[in-house]
């Protein structure tokens, strides 16, 4: 009996080591990794570029939260805004129509920051612009033939419908195309193949050497805008997000970092809410945008 006690115990013994794993084995296994946080620009970019524009930015976006990036291209609004709701988004560069659409289809898309532009204006209007000396008189317009940038851009149709409208005639009277850029609006105008475009006012301006000429202009409408996926994103990420994007104090004391960042980001940046769209809902009214063009 008093060698069955301490042969039992050592069974037992042996039993619980086996079971336990030791101490150095759990110290070795490594940590998950976080989840890279993903980025949407805007859909059609051209990837280089997109990514020569927002990388910077992201890249300090992922030092500051510890999370690895990753870009989510898509080639058409529709194709983001499904990708945004199936949670394959976490953020977003958006302009004021898609972000409302996309709120519209899916309530926990929230606007963090609104960008400033080089002369720290969050805001800017759409334009219809026409080439040289070419006559395009707006008033009761019918015939003519408009380039449009894609479906959900915000100088495309439902600016160049608003302003056609205040002239008593609108693009059902006229014919118009879908371009995947505003400078593809642009050059389509300059080179005669198309009577007017829309495209915003600062590029509009920025091609006013090749003969490009602004013919009427919409009221300011909100620019590029940082939007998040309130799903996948916690809000204490969101947060550090626009403290960040919004911090004018380390922007100038960090003006070389932040003179590394795409043109259309680095300007600065204010926090902006739903509610700040109001106005572009009114604007847009109950217009319905047509999928396709008739040119």
């Amino acid at each position: 009996m008093r060698r069955t006690i301490p042969v039992f115990l050592a069974l037992l013994a042996f039993l619980f080591f086996m079971a336990t794993p030791p101490v150095w084995a759990a110290a070795s296994t490594p940590r998950p990794e976080p989840r890279p946080l993903r980025f949407a620009p805007l859909p059609g970019e051209n990837h280089e570029l997109a990514m020569g524009e927002y990388s910077p930015m992201l890249q300090e976006l992922a030092r500051i939260l510890h999370r690895r990036v990753e870009f989510v291209f898509t080639g058409a609004f529709d194709e983001l805004f499904d990708r945004f709701r199936a949670g394959e988004v976490d953020l977003a560069a958006l302009g004021p129509l898609p972000y409302i659409t996309l709120r519209e289809r899916y309530a926990a898309a929230a606007p963090l920051a609104l960008f400033r532009d080089a002369a720290g204006k969050t805001a800017d209007a759409c334009a219809i612009i026409a080439f040289g000396a070419a006559p395009l008189p707006l008033d009761g317009l019918h015939s003519h033939r408009f380039a449009l940038t894609q479906t959900y851009y915000t100088c495309g149709y439902m600016a160049a419908q608003n302003l056609l409208r205040a002239h008593g005639s609108g693009l059902e009277h006229n014919r118009f195309h879908y371009f995947i850029s505003q400078e593809s609006v642009v050059l389509a105008v300059v080179r005669g193949e198309f009577d007017g475009g829309c495209v915003r006012t600062t590029t509009a301006r920025q091609f006013s050497h090749l003969g490009i000429r602004i013919i009427d202009e919409t009221p300011p409408l909100p620019g590029l805008a940082l939007v998040a996926n309130t799903e996948t994103l916690p809000e204490k990420d969101r947060q550090i997000i626009r403290d960040f994007l919004t911090d004018s104090d380390l922007r100038r004391t960090n003006k070389a970092g932040f003179a590394a960042w795409g043109e259309t980001v680095r300007y600065g940046a204010v926090a902006v809410s739903d509610a700040d769209y109001d106005a572009t809902r009114r604007y847009r009214g109950a217009m319905a945008i047509p999928a396709k063009g008739t040119d």
